[in-house]
């Protein structure tokens, strides 16, 4: 905030990078942002347009992330590993400050309910849950480490997914600086990834970020809705409701770390105080923010040091 207005100017600070940042971290965070946050968000973008600087280069794999995560699953278990998709982690178990394994529910019973739940041993357990529910998971933390995961502030991912007839707008991703508006994007995915790989549809995101005591993340799918779609009519004059052919709505808790001044001083260590259980999550992103590319690189080196420690 400070430095945005300081070398940015005002008048610009005014126009975009204020409604961006209230837009991206709500009325309560957006100040609390630090600069190096920003300064990532930009490294990234203009490190991968190259040389020619002109334009970005954005890719999407066919078959969407599903397919990545069955082959990568089909692998796993081609080597004798297993994977659970629809299983649920009670409690990550520790005796003397080491690990002995999960609490677990795995699968549905015949009667169409959660199956009983089960003790799992393990040599090593990686999390990779938000903070919060990293701390509901295992016993009581040093007070160091649990001062580090309890400074992690989150905002939360409300998503409008619209399914419609007829293209909304020419333009793949809009960043929606006008804060009288509800939502901070509108991504139309089919301007990225033509529509005849959907069928001829058009796919819109809404999307927005908010924190989970917000009226609009309390709100039911079709009440928030209700609320969004008088202003699509700002993006595209002529949208009416019956373009809309289906519609979806998901929230995701935990989805966007507030990364705050002097951030790299609090960030939690991957070796957790409990020997043999890891943390891997998006507070230990940094300075980049969240994203696939640095997901998957903290996943080869949370598994490195796994393997050096076993």
């Amino acid at each position: 905030d400070e430095w945005l207005r300081r070398h940015g100017g005002q008048s610009v600070y005014d126009a975009f990078w204020e409604p961006m940042l209230r837009g991206k971290f709500g009325d309560n965070y957006y100040r609390d942002v630090t600069m190096a946050w920003v300064w990532g968000k930009i490294n990234t973008r203009v490190a991968s347009r190259g040389k020619s600087m002109v334009r970005e280069k954005l890719g999407y794999p066919m078959g969407s992330f599903g397919l990545l995560f069955d082959t990568l699953a089909d692998k796993i278990r081609g080597l004798g590993g297993e994977v659970h998709t629809s299983a649920s982690v009670n409690r990550i178990l520790v005796e003397d400050s080491k690990v002995q394994g999960v609490e677990v529910q795995i699968g549905d019973n015949a009667s169409g309910g959660r199956g009983g739940s089960e003790t799992r041993s393990y040599d090593a357990v990686l999390a990779t849950t938000p903070s919060p529910v990293f701390i509901r998971l295992v016993p009581t933390l040093p007070d160091d480490y649990q001062a580090r995961l309890d400074r992690a502030r989150y905002m939360s991912a409300v998503l409008i997914v619209l399914v419609l007839d007829r293209p909304l707008s020419h333009v793949y991703w809009l960043n929606v600086a006008d804060r009288s508006i509800p939502f901070v994007g509108v991504i139309e995915h089919t301007n990225l990834i033509g529509p005849e790989h959907y069928g001829g549809k058009h796919i819109v995101y809404l999307s927005n970020y908010l924190t989970t005591d917000h009226p609009l993340y309390r709100m039911e799918h079709q009440d928030l809705l209700d609320e969004y779609l008088p202003h699509l009519k700002k993006v595209n004059p002529d949208f009416e409701l019956d373009w809309i052919e289906r519609s979806y709505h998901h929230r995701v808790d935990g989805a966007q770390p507030v990364i705050g001044v002097n951030y790299s001083q609090h960030i939690p260590s991957h070796r957790t105080p409990f020997e043999g259980v890891y943390l891997a999550n998006t507070t230990q992103i940094y300075p980049e923010d969240r994203g696939t590319n640095y997901s998957v690189r903290m996943g080869r080196q949370v598994a490195r040091m796994m393997m050096e420690d076993l």
